[in-house]
């Protein structure tokens, strides 16, 4: 077992990978002192999500005021000072922490059922317009600073927030042991599901994805069966494909209990919804466009659920 010794450095001076206009730059920034409940970390890892790529790709808004915007989100560091006032963590100088990037309000109906994710006026860091966590050093409220284990890599840590939504994912399909279920996609999320699905017994699961080159890797990670989403095929085909796999024994299933869908794509959709069996349960992580066609009488005769995700 590799232990990690907190090693850490007091600010001298700090910088950041900023976006102006449509560039990301290495520029100078201010050290950031913690405010009241806040602690001031020293980042050591982050993960670059697709927010991160879509705000780069589509530059600051047309309508900002600011001249620059730091990207980032997923993110791990050490703690390098604390502000004592309100600090229902504990958290101390030296601790290496994992950031949960979004900061509710705490006071809505929301946060107090514990749906804080729900939250109309959270804070997104890496979001325009609340900075992120792609510099060196970052200020966060110790009540959202979770303490990792010494035997946790820094790059392990900083995949904990895609982690959580697969966890999300997983429980919001209502999926469970022994069950079958439909994942389509090959990205970060849709491989941390099949993690976290092969991990709580769940099974048979079958992984659907349009590039064909990433399902043998998906296959050496536990999925007992891949789908390609061959252009040639219409969605029906491949649909019912796909509940070919879901047959134990004499029992012929119609579809999977539960599919989970991470691309954000129209046609994985659809595929998922045709071959999530009646009365099952077709849960989305991913957004893409922000209007797309679903078979309406295909989850709506079948009796068939529909969920989404929200971070």
């Amino acid at each position: 077992m590799t232990v990690h010794q907190p090693e850490y450095e007091l600010p001298s001076s700090n910088h950041g990978a900023v976006l102006t206009g449509n560039n990301v730059q290495v520029v100078p920034l201010d050290i950031p002192l913690p405010k009241h409940g806040e602690a001031q970390i020293q980042m050591k890892a982050t993960g670059i999500g697709n927010s991160d790529i879509r705000q780069w790709k589509s530059g600051l808004p047309s309508y900002s005021t600011l001249q620059q915007f730091i990207l980032g989100y997923e993110g791990v560091g050490i703690v390098t000072a604390v502000n004592n006032n309100l600090n229902p963590q504990n958290i101390q100088v030296g601790d290496r922490v994992v950031i949960e990037p979004f900061i509710p309000c705490s006071d809505c109906n929301f946060c107090l059922d514990g749906r804080y994710n729900l939250c109309s006026r959270i804070i997104h860091r890496g979001t325009f317009p609340f900075d992120g966590l792609f510099s060196k050093y970052v200020t966060h409220p110790t009540a959202w600073l979770h303490r990792i284990p010494d035997h946790m890599s820094y790059n392990e840590a900083a995949l904990l927030d895609s982690l959580c939504i697969a966890i999300a994912a997983v429980d919001r399909s209502g999926v469970r042991m022994g069950q079958s279920l439909l994942i389509t996609g090959t990205n970060p999320i849709a491989l941390l599901v099949l993690m976290v699905a092969k991990a709580t017994s769940i099974g048979p699961i079958v992984v659907l994805d349009t590039h064909a080159e990433r399902l043998e890797w998906v296959r050496s990670m536990g999925a007992d069966a891949t789908f390609w989403l061959d252009p040639k095929w219409s969605e029906d085909m491949v649909a019912q494909a796909i509940c070919g796999e879901f047959v134990d024994g004499s029992n012929s299933f119609e579809g999977a209990d539960s599919s989970i869908e991470c691309t954000g794509s129209a046609p994985a959709l659809r595929v998922a919804i045709k071959a999530t069996q009646q009365g099952g349960i077709c849960c989305r992580t991913g957004t893409g466009d922000p209007d797309q066609v679903v078979p309406i009488s295909t989850f709506a005769l079948r009796d068939i659920t529909l969920r989404g995700i929200h971070r």
